[in-house]
């Protein structure tokens, strides 16, 4: 195979990888856009419980759920990505302070005082 064959072949499997990855990825990406943040609740809520579905995801996609579902209407996504956060991140303080700040709002009162005993201890 000559140079020129295999870069050609290198790009063209690159691209096809790219292609692939932005598909497959789609809903956490989008949810990492400006426009996400004041997308229609429908749209935002599905590509929110589609990212949060997933068996992993990344700290700054997890922010980008709780940055899309900060507002009234997703409250009960907006806890549950934060609560994800504290699943991967127990022992960081403004995180734990997030999620019980979350839990209060939302009127789970006991687990909101759980959650800020938790951040007294971590602290």
């Amino acid at each position: 195979m000559t140079p020129r064959r295999a870069a050609l072949l290198l790009a063209i499997t690159l691209v096809l990888e790219w292609g692939a990855f932005r598909w497959r990825h789609r809903d956490v990406l989008w949810l990492d856009t400006p426009a996400a943040v004041q997308a229609d609740t429908v749209e935002a809520r599905a590509a929110a419980e589609a990212a949060l579905a997933r068996p992993s995801l990344s700290r700054r996609h997890a922010e980008a759920v709780i940055r899309v579902t900060a507002r009234a209407d997703m409250r009960d996504l907006h806890v549950r990505a934060l609560g994800r956060l504290v699943v991967d991140h127990p022992a960081d303080p403004e995180i734990l302070l997030r999620h019980a700040e979350a839990l209060r709002q939302v009127g789970r009162l006991e687990e909101a005082a759980r959650a800020y005993r938790r951040v007294l201890h971590e602290r």
